[in-house]
């Protein structure tokens, strides 16, 4: 914001120098003009204490801006690190400094993603679980967990990222981070970071979600959630794709893979199948396990589609904030980078 008048010019434009107006005989202003002796606007000037500036520059009890205030705009990237916290609660605790607000508008889009390290520190414990939370305006929007088998050390635990995308929404987002022990002792969270992205002009995101609850109880692959894109959209493209697992009956694992059938061979499943080794994600246990990978794709303006699946083998297994993001690489500019190493 920048006002059209500097506060010297203000001032100036009060001075008169006719006689009639305060100018003494020996040229200098006297009391009864609008500048007085010590340099600041007096009570009887055309800017005072009730006026758009006061003496000291800064912004008055009237709640005007002064000519030297600058409105400084959101940057498109703001940022939350918590390095440590623990909690013996079994009710979600808020960490300690985990908060993050940003503004959005109808015309924006903007990602907010989550990473974490979970650890549980119970040594007589044969089996941890510990879950965190993350709210936006008090409402849950992502949640994560691991198990901790045979406690040994601080280097035990596993990782927790996820992310949420919000588009034509108009007002402030305030997000929060909360944890809990689900079952053994102490839980832990290390290296916090929430970061929020105002994704560029250009950036052309395309979003498919399906946060309920879904039940598979197939031994088959059953189809989660679609993310459709559309026959114009040609170039380099990021894929995002999440879901949180876990068992329901019988003890069974809850499997996770996504489906990309543009790219056949070694990279039509991600992650990609290793006969023998991998051939998906899974979560044995009863926390909410999220998955979340990130994936460099080329279109060439034919449709493309990509799919989440789930599968229980005997018995079932639960999926929640199944989610699908793809948006372009180039609206980054020259210096995005993208980094994929598939052995570690």
């Amino acid at each position: 914001f920048e006002p059209s008048l500097s506060p010297s010019e203000s001032s100036s434009a009060a001075i008169t120098t006719c006689e009639d107006s305060g100018g003494d005989a020996d040229g200098d202003v006297d009391a009864d003009v609008d500048v007085d002796a010590d340099g600041d606007v007096d009570a009887d000037g055309d800017v005072d204490a009730d006026g758009d500036v006061d003496a000291d520059g800064d912004v008055d009890a009237d709640g005007d801006v002064d000519a030297d205030a600058d409105i400084e705009p959101q940057p498109s990237i703001l940022q939350t690190v918590v390095d440590h916290h623990s909690t013996n609660s079994t009710d979600f605790e808020l960490v300690p400094g985990a908060e993050l607000s940003f503004e959005t508008s109808a015309d924006e889009s903007w990602l907010l993603f989550i990473s974490a390290r979970l650890l549980s520190t119970c040594s007589a414990c044969t089996t941890s679980l510990i879950e965190a939370q993350y709210l936006v305006n008090g409402e849950e929007r992502g949640i994560g967990g691991v198990e901790t088998e045979n406690y040994d050390s601080l280097l035990d635990g596993g990782p927790w990222q996820h992310f949420w995308f919000v588009e034509g929404s108009d007002g402030t987002m305030d997000v929060e981070v909360r944890l809990r022990v689900v079952y053994g002792a102490e839980a832990h969270i290390d290296d916090l970071r929430m970061v929020a992205v105002r994704l560029p002009d250009g950036a052309d995101p395309h979003y498919a979600s399906h946060d309920d609850e879904q039940v598979t109880g197939d031994e088959n692959w059953e189809e989660l959630l679609q993310l459709d894109l559309p026959a114009d959209t040609a170039g380099d493209y990021v894929i995002f794709g999440l879901a949180n697992g876990r068992e329901n009956t019988g003890g069974i694992t809850a499997l996770l893979r996504w489906h990309d059938p543009q790219s056949p061979g070694d990279d039509e499943y991600w992650p990609p199948i290793i006969p023998g080794e991998l051939t998906s994600l899974g979560t044995p246990r009863q926390v909410w396990q999220s998955h979340f990978v990130a994936r460099r794709v080329s279109l060439d303006g034919e449709v493309a589609s990509y799919t989440l699946e789930g599968k229980a083998g005997t018995g079932t297994a639960r999926y929640l904030y199944s989610r699908l993001l793809a948006f372009r690489v180039d609206a980054w500019g020259p210096d995005f980078g993208y980094d994929f190493d598939r052995e570690g």
